[in-house]
């Protein structure tokens, strides 16, 4: 393998927003990028966006026409977001592009590898307001790489893999909106309420953080989860069993006020950014997780910089108060997808995961038995 920095394999391009003043620069047919976007982005590749420019707020704007198989990384609100340009596209000045030097360094390899250090990019990134990764801290960036025939065989070994999870992430999406759409008919004529208290546990006093350094002297199988998802695997864990996590910290809800939720079942570490919960009363926690993904927060965050919601909050927001005949059918009904949705007990490969709580779902086709040299 080969050290280089950034700067020398790839062209880091920063983008730009058209005046908004300007009526004639929006609503063309470019595509214009911005990290809520790649939020929203199931799939390695992106090819269209929520807003678009014209060529005229293109020509008159600092963004720039980005070729097809550009990276594109989210440096901003929040760091760490990546996808592969699908075609010819833009965005505004929340990301650091990578046109790649495909003479050193395949696109889809530099996609793989750049998962593996959102958690740097974030430790190095400054800012006073929010964090931001400068285009000078990117290129100064140093990364070790293997020689094109050594990428293209891990770009395809984990392209296949790619392919088995985004075909079992739609049926797995297509699932869960049957699920919340079942809930909000079940809820839609329910008038009454009550605390969130009353239908979880919490277990959050068992939680440890542990330091990036920590984590590097214990690499192990079992995935240590954050306030999004997998940050790293350790040799150890703290829970055993099915769990609802909601983030407590950092990136807490949705643009639309709506929770950052994950159920799991595993043997599994948490750190102290994801409240730890299970169902009671009758919920189960394929319910739970439900619940909590209809359930707008927005008023039980706290926070101007560091977005938090803490546990007290949490337990007072208000959920429709349902009787055990529709929760215990609700329960029935849901237990199909949480059965199809939920991970199984299996091995890390070569820490390829992002944090993105779509990744998670990568766990399911990697075999404990795969060992191969890639991206470490």
């Amino acid at each position: 393998m080969r050290e280089f920095r950034i700067s020398e394999v790839c062209n880091v391009i920063s983008g730009g927003t058209p005046s908004t003043k300007i009526s004639s620069y929006w609503n063309g047919d470019v595509v214009w990028l911005t990290p809520k976007d790649l939020s929203n982005n199931k799939s390695k590749y992106i090819y269209d966006s929520e807003n678009k420019i014209t060529e005229e707020g293109l020509s008159r704007s600092s963004t720039q026409l980005l070729p097809p198989n550009t990276v594109l990384l989210s440096s901003r609100a929040p760091i760490g977001y990546l996808a592969i340009a699908g075609k010819s596209l833009c965005t505004n000045q929340g990301f650091k592009s990578m046109v790649c030097n495909q003479d050193l360094i395949i696109p889809e390899y530099l996609y793989y590898l750049l998962q593996t250090k959102v958690e740097d990019f974030n430790n190095i990134s400054t800012g006073s307001t929010f964090k931001e990764l400068s285009s000078s801290l990117l290129k100064q960036y140093k990364i070790s790489i293997h020689d094109l025939p050594e990428q293209s065989h891990i770009v395809d070994i984990l392209g296949s893999i790619d392919n088995c999870i985004e075909n079992n992430q739609l049926t797995c999406d297509k699932l869960e909106e049957l699920a919340r759409q079942k809930y909000l008919l079940r809820i839609s004529t329910s008038t009454k309420k009550i605390a969130l208290e009353t239908i979880i546990t919490i277990f959050d006093s068992q939680r440890i953080p542990l330091s990036s350094r920590e984590r590097f002297d214990r690499k192990g199988n079992f995935p240590y989860y954050g306030a999004t998802g997998i940050l790293d695997y350790i040799d150890s864990y703290l829970f055993d069993g099915e769990y609802v996590l909601i983030a407590e910290d950092g990136t807490v809800i949705d643009n639309d006020g709506y929770p950052i939720v994950q159920i799991i079942n595993d043997k599994f570490w948490v750190n102290n950014h994801a409240h730890i919960l299970q169902g009671t009363n009758g919920y189960s926690n394929a319910l739970l997780y439900v619940v909590l993904k209809c359930l707008n927060i927005q008023k039980a965050v706290t926070g101007a910089v560091q977005l938090k919601v803490n546990q007290a909050n949490l337990c007072k927001l208000e959920i429709p108060n349902l009787n055990s005949r529709t929760v215990e059918s609700l329960n029935c009904n849901i237990k199909i997808w949480a059965l199809f949705n939920l991970p199984s007990d299996l091995s890390p490969f070569v820490c390829v995961c992002s944090t993105a709580k779509s990744e998670s779902q990568r766990q399911q086709f990697l075999p404990k038995t795969l060992k191969l040299p890639i991206i470490t």
